[in-house]
């Protein structure tokens, strides 16, 4: 970094933002620092990066202090104006530390600043994730007509909204949403009945759960691996062992190329082995650990939403 500072390199604000982002994303928190003072020093302006940059590194570390000092200065700051995903990053940040009262105050002021922003479909299934992870169902729902109310709703936000739903314990309006969504949307995503298989399993309505893998079906479309993993998960902790390894079974052949099992298939097997490990069977539920390829499983969860910014 020396010879960049000899060779001028260090003239501008953006050449500042490059380091200051990769120490950001490395962790390297004592340099991160130090580039900071050494910008205050030598009175280079921060610009909008400079304090998002900044902003998103105290959010990471749930650094409450940081956070409200960040946003005063970046707020009197009036060449920098933040717009609606700079407020949600403050907003994640207070969210991590517990404060939820300023995580909501941030979420308010973000979406008065969606009318202007060029990404508004990417606000409104934002934030309606956040609202959700704060508990927040009113606020959720609120936000969901008013997507409505602005623009049609592709796939992307109905798995939004299905996720959020999911989150929040709510199956029946997750149910009429899905309705809406199945009778309005020729483009099959299974991510979307998937969520709600999931929800079902995981509150024990393992019949209802069946009846949307029915409607898939008359979908002319096929389970995937996450569809027979949440059945199979549902099964076991029913106590249905035969229908939970069978289950199982079928996720790991529905597994596409390159598929990695995570901690949740895992659990899946694990537990089948202990339930039957004296039984012949336990042989079939090995070979479903050690036969899965490698890759990444396909996940409906909220970490998959969020970073749609």
């Amino acid at each position: 970094m020396q010879k960049m500072r000899d060779l001028g390199v260090f003239k501008t604000t953006l050449s500042y933002n490059v380091l200051l982002n990769l120490y950001y994303k490395t962790g390297n928190k004592e340099k991160f620092d130090s580039l900071m003072s050494e910008m205050e020093e030598n009175g280079v302006r921060f610009d909008k990066f400079t304090y998002g940059i900044r902003l998103s590194a105290a959010a990471a570390a749930s650094d409450l202090e940081g956070i409200d000092k960040i946003l005063a200065e970046w707020q009197s700051d009036l060449r920098s104006l933040l717009d609606w995903a700079d407020y949600s990053i403050a907003a994640n940040g207070y969210t991590k530390s517990g404060a939820v009262d300023k995580a909501l105050e941030m979420l308010k002021r973000s979406e008065e600043q969606i009318p202007s922003s060029k990404r508004q479909r990417g606000a409104y299934e934002y934030l309606m994730t956040q609202y959700a992870v704060l508990g927040k169902k009113d606020e959720t729902l609120r936000l969901w007509e008013r997507y409505k109310e602005q623009m049609k709703i592709n796939n992307y936000g109905y798995l939004c909204i299905m996720t959020s739903l999911s989150k929040l314990d709510d199956n029946e309006t997750a149910e009429k949403i899905f309705e809406e969504w199945e009778s309005e949307h020729a483009m099959y995503d299974l991510r979307i009945p998937n969520t709600l298989i999931g929800a079902y399993t995981r509150n024990g309505f393992l019949d209802k759960a069946e009846a949307i893998m029915s409607r898939i079906s008359l979908k002319d479309q096929k389970p995937n691996h996450t569809t027979w993993n949440y059945l199979a998960k549902g099964y076991l902790d029913e106590g249905q062992i035969d229908k939970a390894l069978e289950s199982a079974t079928k996720a790991v052949s529905a597994a596409p190329p390159g598929w990695m099992p995570k901690q949740g298939h895992k659990d899946v097997v694990e537990r089948l082995s202990s339930h039957i490990k004296n039984e012949n069977s336990t042989a079939v539920v090995g070979e479903m650990v050690w036969d899965c390829p490698k890759g990444d499983e396909e996940t409906s969860e909220l970490a998959e939403v969020e970073s749609g910014q």
